[in-house]
């Protein structure tokens, strides 16, 4: 028996095509918390300026926009986006770029249903559990170093992998010590 599983999480679905779109909304809706759909990218560009969004599904191929250029406007506002492209063509070059910006994965159309269930599914989860792991990251940092997150954030990655570390051998120590409390009471 297949669990429904909701997750608390924004999908933005965007295609030119308002039956797939249609189609996605009633199908995926029960996964997750929010759901936008467009048939423009300029506007899913709105609807990603004032919300969170988790898991970004969008055509490749659109008039005006591509879903390339749509993921890249995205990410300045939303950066931990999850992407999933539909697309008819599977141009090597153009497969490569949305690779490189991050892509979870591609879904031919017309799509198998069960496979796009699966796929948005599966980001959800991804985007979901990366978001729990940045929060106690977070939690940790702020508790166990001297540093803000921004602060922390704007270190290159090899510091803040130093700053982990060392956050870890004090938290490390803290609770060998409590174990040591325990004992001895």
């Amino acid at each position: 028996m297949e669990m429904n599983i909701q997750y608390d999480a924004t999908i933005l679905f965007v295609d030119d095509e308002s039956a797939i779109l249609d189609v996605l909304r009633r199908s995926l809706a029960k996964f997750a918390a929010r759901v936008f759909i467009s048939d423009k990218p300029q506007e899913a560009i709105q609807i990603a300026r004032h919300n969170q969004i988790e898991v970004l599904v969008t055509d490749l191929k659109m008039p005006g926009m591509g879903g390339i250029e749509l993921l890249k406007e995205v990410k300045l506002t939303n950066p931990n986006v999850v992407s999933i492209f539909l697309t008819a063509y599977g141009e090597k070059p153009v497969v490569q770029s949305a690779m490189r910006l991050g892509a979870y994965d591609f879904v031919d159309k017309p799509f198998v249903h069960k496979l796009m269930v699966a796929c948005v599914r599966g980001a959800l989860e991804k985007a979901c559990n990366e978001r729990i792991n940045r929060q106690i990251m977070e939690l940790f940092i702020s508790h166990y170093s001297k540093l803000d997150m921004q602060k922390f954030y704007e270190l290159p990655y090899f510091e803040r992998e130093r700053v982990i570390k060392a956050a870890l051998g004090v938290a490390s120590m803290k609770i060998a010590t409590q174990h040591l409390h325990k004992k001895a009471g």
